[in-house]
């Protein structure tokens, strides 16, 4: 399977959408690594070639059964990303500034 890594963290004072803050940090990623978003990252494909993001249906275009496979494929796998995320929110690590040295 993958190797989940949080490879960058970011944060900013007031409400910001993920996206902006992604493009307003300037967080350089290699390109050889691939990235696995969720949907708030549309548009990551055009500055990270080597990205998948889950396929949106549209009112017109359903989406057919192997999307809605690569869909509940890329869940699986970040689901544990998710977590993670989950557990930091719960113990506030994520509202304060990091003040440790190393």
């Amino acid at each position: 399977m993958f190797n989940n890594k949080i490879i960058s963290v970011d944060f900013c004072y007031g409400s910001i959408h993920d996206y902006k803050l992604f493009l307003k940090s300037n967080t350089l990623i290699n390109p050889k690594l691939e990235l696995i978003a969720d949907s708030e990252y549309q548009g990551l494909q055009n500055v990270h070639k080597n990205t998948l993001l889950p396929i949106k249906k549209s009112k017109n275009n359903p989406l057919n059964p192997d999307k809605k496979e690569y869909n509940s494929f890329l869940s699986k796998v970040r689901i544990a990303i998710e977590h993670v995320f989950a557990r930091l929110k719960r113990f506030k690590i994520l509202v304060y500034r990091y003040r440790n040295k190393n």
